[in-house]
């Protein structure tokens, strides 16, 4: 059944508005809101149900459901009512909610233990959380809640782990995200479940192929709505210099800013900043975190504070002391590649009324559910025609729908404002820019998700887990890829069956080896493991001391969830760094430019773009130089930024991984010493040779880098143990001739720290 919600419903509590327009079929029905009575208080933590959680407490009773409605809709309350109709009748009742991002799973987990514990009064765990932070985690498998992320469930249905054993239902959000890389396991979670018949709620703020999803999972009853709480006001800022401000222009003149794309920033920076002027809370979405990293280098020039701390720029040491007052304008750059703590402050600064913290540049992280309402957004649009003249839109008209829903806080304001920004757009683009966002093709959309190369690894890994439960291939053909490859998957199923065989993933009698089940434990796919394995343990002598070139290149296919593009001046002078490389280390170039090239072959096995496989091949070198200190010794940033930021959990999963692969082929012995010194280069972005120094406390990413580059120039090819450093102390100041000012000033802090350190030494003694 299909109940469509209309716009001209409303929900205002200070109005006393709650009238219900929707129509089921052909038939326009009206009701009202529901005003929760006593039985639905302990579970529904509302005065009111707003139109779509009426809906669905009136109609919902059991099976499958999708639920296609705005963000800030309500639909966090869904879930609750679902628990309170199960509940009610089943008091064993346990269930699943599961979304694409670790924050989102963080805010819902706070969000629902807080309200589990207030509902029972029990010291008793109902909700635990389960995501790739907490791989060796054990969840407690009474609990009635699991939150937990797509690829942490997708690992817990196909090795039927026993905290999704009777589970009564899951609820996916953001489930529109399959079409995209995150929600690349969704096609698997939703196979695995449907066979063991296990009910779904799917909810999506923006579903245009609901169509699909619905003769998919055969659901019962399908809830589509445009109807949002707060009004949501449309703009349009189409950028060209003719359309904006005289006096502004000649203010840029005078900054000497000549560039369009920077006099852009700025006027959408200015046009956010005296929206903030009258205390609204404002999100400058970015398509890409090269674009966020900009606007918040030029938010000084308009005075504004910068809260964050990582950056990937210098900021003047005043440059947030312009101005004392209380009242000073604060933004921050909010991104996945911050440290957690400090996107967590963030976030918790921004949702605070009385704070100065009042403008946000985001990517799309922000987004995704996580709960940070905002009066206005400007969201910045690219538009362009690909190689098919088929018009591309950045971000997708999914993300700017989903950027939208941020827009918006009921309960403060009763309206929002979102102001489409676009660049430079060729002209038919541009005359028709409302259409080509608002209306979606799916079937282009599809074309899109069958052409990215993500969906290639998830077949290989829904392979896997399909002759893991049933030893054959069925799961493939029950997968939602059957409905959009039809005979095409054949082919697929058989090239990637054979190199599971040929790869020894799979032995004779369909049973997963070691590999196969290795894969399924990490969700890495089989080519990346394979490419670890053939290349790691090549024999060669390709060597330097513990910088060996074969070992170190080998491991970035372990990382398969990273992309390693985050110095965005990188790759201007990606030639400069090679030739520092080549100098600093005794490898032969055309020996090196091969492994790379090993490696690009088994991370791009689907590759079908050229243009990414060349961004691929790129982020192996900026890999390579971060591992062996070229970029920190060449950067000035006193803590890491982008994908480098949170390389700590990296270095636990890699740890636990090698740990089991080192097991099984009996060698783990000959590999400690390497391993310990590489999780250290790992972290803080240094030679192997001497990344025992991390271990120093006061020591480093900037200051490793500015030692690298002094014990390269005195010739000293490696430290033993952090300790050995003393015994070069004297000779430090031979290299200050190649050491800038701020590099000198460091080196005299590095010379303390290590005075220090030989003080203590000699007192122990």
């Amino acid at each position: 059944m299909d109940i469509h919600i209309l716009e001209n419903s409303s929900f205002n509590t200070n109005k006393n508005q709650f009238d219900i327009y929707y129509k089921i079929e052909n038939e326009i029905k009206k009701d009202k809101c529901i005003k929760i009575e006593d039985n639905l208080k302990p579970f529904i933590p509302y005065e009111y149900l707003n139109p779509i959680q009426t809906i669905f407490l009136k109609y919902y009773e059991s099976g499958n459901c999708i639920i296609s409605t705005p963000t800030s809709s309500g639909k966090t309350g869904i879930i609750y009512i679902s628990f309170y109709k199960n509940y009610y009748l089943n008091k064993d009742f346990k269930f699943i909610y599961t979304a694409p991002t670790k924050a989102l799973i963080e805010e819902k987990y706070n969000e629902f233990s807080l309200y589990f514990k207030s509902l029972f009064k029990e010291d008793k765990k109902y909700v635990d959380i389960k995501t790739g932070d907490y791989f060796t985690k054990k969840v407690d498998k009474d609990s009635l809640l699991i939150t937990t992320t797509f690829d942490s469930l997708s690992i817990a249905l196909r090795n039927n782990l026993d905290w999704v054993k009777d589970r009564n239902l899951i609820i996916i959000d953001e489930v529109h995200s399959f079409i995209n890389s995150m929600g690349k396991f969704i096609p698997e979670i939703l196979a695995i479940s449907l066979e063991r018949n296990i009910p779904l709620i799917l909810l999506s703020a923006t579903l245009p192929i609901i169509n699909d999803l619905k003769d998919y999972i055969k659901s019962n009853l399908n809830i589509i709505s445009n109807f949002r709480p707060v009004k949501l006001n449309k703009y349009y800022l189409h950028l060209t210099k003719d359309s904006i401000d005289r006096n502004f222009l000649k203010k840029m003149k005078e900054l000497n800013i000549t560039k369009a794309n920077d006099i852009y920033i700025l006027y959408i920076l200015s046009q956010a900043y005296n929206r903030a002027l009258l205390r609204e809370k404002v999100i400058i979405f970015v398509w890409s975190k090269k674009l966020g990293w900009q606007f918040l280098k030029y938010s000084s020039l308009l005075n504004l504070k910068i809260f964050n701390k990582t950056l990937n720029f210098e900021i003047e040491n005043n440059q947030n002391n312009n101005e004392s007052k209380s009242n000073q304008i604060e933004i921050a750059f909010h991104n996945a590649d911050l440290p957690y703590e400090e996107r967590k402050e963030i976030e918790e600064e921004f949702r605070k009324e009385e704070s100065n913290l009042r403008i946000l540049i985001s990517t799309q992280t922000l987004a995704l559910g996580v709960n940070l309402p905002a009066d206005t957004a400007f969201i910045n649009i690219k538009a362009f025609y690909d190689s098919n003249f088929n018009i591309n839109l950045l971000p997708s008209n999914l993300d700017i729908i989903q950027e939208e829903g941020r827009v918006g806080r009921f309960g403060l304001k009763e309206e929002g404002f979102s102001f489409r920004t676009t660049w430079s757009l060729p002209y038919n683009i541009k005359k028709n820019i409302d259409y080509y966002i608002d209306n979606f093709d799916s079937k282009l959309f599809i074309k899109k998700y069958l052409d990215n190369s993500v969906i290639y690894s998830n077949i290989f890994l829904l392979l896997l887990s399909s002759f893991k439960i049933f030893k054959d291939e069925r799961l493939i053909y029950k997968s939602i890829f059957y409905k959009y490859l039809k005979q095409d998957l054949n082919e697929i199923a058989y090239y990637l069956i054979d190199l599971l065989k040929k790869w020894e993933f799979l032995n004779k009698d369909n049973e997963l080896t070691f590999k196969g089940n290795l894969s399924l434990l990490t969700n890495l796919p089989p080519h990346y493991l394979q490419g670890f394995l053939d290349i790691y343990y090549l024999q060669n002598n390709k060597t330097n001391n513990y910088f060996n070139i074969n070992k170190i290149l080998a491991l970035r296919l372990l990382l398969h969830n990273k992309n390693f593009n985050s110095f965005n001046d990188l790759y201007e002078k990606i030639e400069d760094y090679k030739t520092k490389f080549f100098k600093y280390y005794n490898f032969s170039k055309n020996e090196v430019i091969k492994i790379v090239s090993q490696v690009l072959e088994y991370l791009s096995l689907f590759e079908l773009d050229p243009k990414n496989k060349e961004r691929i091949e790129k982020g192996i070198w900026e890999y390579l130089f971060w591992i062996s200190s070229i970029i920190t010794s060449d950067s000035s940033f006193t803590k890491p930024i982008g994908e480098y930021s949170n390389l700590y959990l990296e270095a636990n999963y890699l740890t636990w991984i090698l740990n089991k692969i080192f097991k099984y082929y009996n060698n783990k012995d000959n590999e400690i010493f390497f391993l310990k010194r590489y999780i250290l280069s790992l972290i803080f972005g240094c030679n192997p040779n001497y990344s025992i120094l991390a271990k120093i406390k006061g020591i480093g990413h900037k200051r490793l880098g500015i030692i690298f580059k002094i014990l390269s120039y005195l010739n000293i090819d490696i430290l033993e143990n952090e300790r050995d450093i003393i015994n070069y102390l004297q000779g430090l100041d031979k290299a200050t001739n190649i050491l800038n000012n701020n590099e000198k000033e460091e080196l005299i802090k590095i010379k303390n720290i290590l005075k220090d350190i030989k003080i203590k030494q000699n007192i122990l003694r």
